[in-house]
C-alpha cells in the first residue's frame, strides 16, 4: 500500500506541467548528446583510417629492417608488427598454393614458400599470385600451368609483415598435397617444422631474381585499422552526458515527490 502511494505520488509529480516541460527540454539535450556521440564515433573511425593511410605510405617508403629487430620466431604477432618493412636472408624450401583469393577484382591463387632463415627459423613468404586459370584446384585436382619454382641458393627477401589468418573463416576445399586454404602459420608449422614466425612476409623485392610476375599487394592497414581513441573517448563522454540529463530529470521528480510527501504530512498534522 505504501509502495503504491509512493509511486502514485511520483507519477503525480512527473505529470505536472513544469516537470513535463523540463522532461522535454532534457530529452532534447539527451538526443543532442547522442547525436554528438555518434558523430564522434564516426570521427574515430575516419581518423583511425586516415592515420592508417599515413602509416601505410610511410612503411612503403621506409628502409627495410632486419626481421629479428622487428619480430622474433615464436614471438606473438601484434598490431604494431603489421605492415612493417623487413629484410631476411635464407633459402627457399617447401611450397604451397592458397587458392580462392581475389586480388584487384580477379580470382587469384597465392604462392607461399617456406623461407628457412640463416638462423634456422621458418618464415612463410607470399612470393606472388597467379590467376585462377593458371593455378588452383579444379574438380578436386591441383592444376598449375605456370612456373612457380623458387630460386635456389641463399636469397635476401624484402617485404611486409602480415598476421597469420584464422582457420575458422575464409574459403575451404578438398584436402590436397601442397594446397592450403588459409595462410595460417600454425598449420604451416605442422608441415614445415619449428621455430616458426607467427606472421608471414608479403614479398616486395628479392635478390637474386627472378620474382613472380604478379606480387601480392602490401598489407592493407586501412582495412585493419582501429579507432582513434581520443575521439572514441569523446563519444563515450557525450553518451554519459545524455544519460546524465535524463537521470537529472528523474532526480528532480523524486525531489518534487518527496517535497509533496512532506507537505502532506505537515497538512495532516495541522
Amino acid at each position: 500500500m505504501a509502495g503504491s502511494l509512493t509511486i502514485h505520488r511520483w507519477l503525480r509529480a512527473a505529470r505536472t506541467p513544469r516537470m513535463i516541460g523540463i522532461f522535454f527540454l532534457f530529452l532534447l539535450a539527451a538526443l543532442i548528446c547522442v547525436q554528438l556521440g555518434q558523430w564522434q564515433l564516426q570521427r574515430s573511425l575516419e581518423r583511425g583510417s586516415a592515420q592508417a593511410e599515413i602509416r601505410e605510405r610511410q612503411q612503403a617508403t621506409a628502409s627495410a629492417q632486419p626481421i629479428d629487430e622487428v619480430l622474433a620466431p615464436q614471438q606473438e604477432f601484434q598490431e604494431a608488427h603489421l605492415g612493417k618493412k623487413v629484410r631476411v636472408k635464407g633459402h627457399y624450401r617447401d611450397q604451397v598454393i592458397v587458392p580462392g583469393r581475389e586480388i584487384a577484382g580477379e580470382q587469384a591463387t597465392l604462392v607461399v614458400t617456406d623461407l628457412v632463415t640463416d638462423a634456422g627459423a621458418h618464415l612463410p613468404v607470399v612470393r606472388g599470385w597467379l590467376p585462377a586459370a593458371e593455378a588452383g584446384v579444379v574438380d578436386g585436382q591441383v592444376v598449375i600451368t605456370a612456373d612457380i619454382t623458387p630460386p635456389d641458393g641463399e636469397i635476401t627477401a624484402v617485404g611486409y609483415l602480415a598476421n597469420s589468418e584464422q582457420t575458422e573463416t575464409g574459403p575451404r576445399g578438398p584436402s590436397l598435397p601442397g594446397v592450403q586454404y588459409h595462410l595460417s602459420t600454425a598449420i604451416l608449422a605442422n608441415q614445415w617444422g619449428s621455430p616458426t614466425y607467427t606472421g608471414y612476409l608479403v614479398l616486395a623485392d628479392q635478390d637474386p631474381a627472378p620474382l613472380l610476375q604478379r606480387r601480392a599487394p602490401q598489407p592493407n592497414l586501412v582495412k585493419d585499422s582501429g579507432r582513434n581513441w581520443q575521439n572514441f573517448a569523446y563519444a563515450i563522454e557525450w553518451f554519459i552526458f545524455g544519460g546524465f540529463a535524463l537521470a537529472l530529470w528523474v532526480k528532480m521528480v523524486n525531489d518534487e515527490a518527496q517535497a509533496r510527501r512532506v507537505d502532506e504530512r505537515l497538512a495532516g498534522k495541522s
